[in-house]
């Protein structure tokens, strides 16, 4: 899996946090837009948390075959969007499938 080297992240974050204290509220009111920025910049830090994966991508993340990425596409497990002839995954999709599928200890 692919890893931001430690000075990049450190910086990345470092800007995260300088943003983030420049937005907070001057009063009592929640700032609306914080969550929403907060999600973005998690986004820029991690590159698997971008909105459209590739099949590479995907296989990296679940740890399949690209064969087992087809056949969940086939079955209507994995959705899927296709232009030309690349085919792209929403992550959300594929965070939905793990939660949805999560088994907790000693429960099926």
């Amino acid at each position: 899996m692919f890893m931001l080297p430690t000075w990049q992240f450190k910086s990345q974050f470092k800007k995260l946090m300088t943003e983030l204290t420049n937005l907070l509220p001057r009063e009592q009111e929640p700032h609306t837009d914080l969550k929403k920025i907060i999600e973005e910049m998690i986004l820029n830090l991690n590159p698997f948390a971008k909105r459209w994966l590739r099949t590479q991508e995907v296989k990296a993340i679940l740890g399949l075959s690209t064969s087992a990425i087809q056949n969940l596409r086939i079955a209507g497990v994995l959705p899927y969007t296709k232009m030309g002839g690349t085919i792209y995954y929403d992550y959300q999709d594929i965070n939905a499938i793990l939660v949805k599928n999560k088994v907790s200890y000693g429960r099926e």
